[in-house]
C-alpha cells in the first residue's frame, strides 16, 4: 500500500502549497502597505512644499516691513511718531 499511496510526499505537498499560499498573502499585503505608505508619503511632502512657500512669503513680507519700519525711524520728527512707529513695529514681531 506505500507504493501506491507514500504519505511523505503528499505531506511534503500539502504543507509546501499552504506555505506557498501564506507568503503570497504576506507578500500582498506588503505591497498595499507599500504603497500606502508611498501615497502618504508623496502626499505629505507635497503639503511639505506648500507650507515651505507659504513661509517663505510670509517672511518676505515680514522683513520688508520691517525695512519700512526702519526707514521710517530716523524720519520721525516728534515723540508721538516715534511711539507709533514703535507700537507698529512691536505688532508685526
Amino acid at each position: 500500500m506505500r507504493k501506491q499511496w507514500p504519505r511523505k510526499g503528499r505531506l511534503e505537498v500539502e504543507v509546501y502549497q499552504e506555505r506557498k499560499s501564506q507568503v503570497t498573502n504576506h507578500n500582498r499585503k506588503y505591497e498595499r502597505q507599500v504603497r500606502a505608505c508611498l501615497e502618504k508619503y508623496n502626499g505629505l511632502e507635497e503639503e511639505w512644499g506648500l507650507v515651505l512657500d507659504r513661509i517663505q512669503e510670509e517672511f518676505e513680507g515680514f522683513q520688508a516691513q520691517v525695512n519700512k519700519l526702519k526707514d521710517n525711524l530716523p524720519l520721525g520728527k516728534n515723540l508721538a511718531q516715534l511711539q507709533g512707529t514703535s507700537r507698529r513695529e512691536k505688532d508685526a514681531a
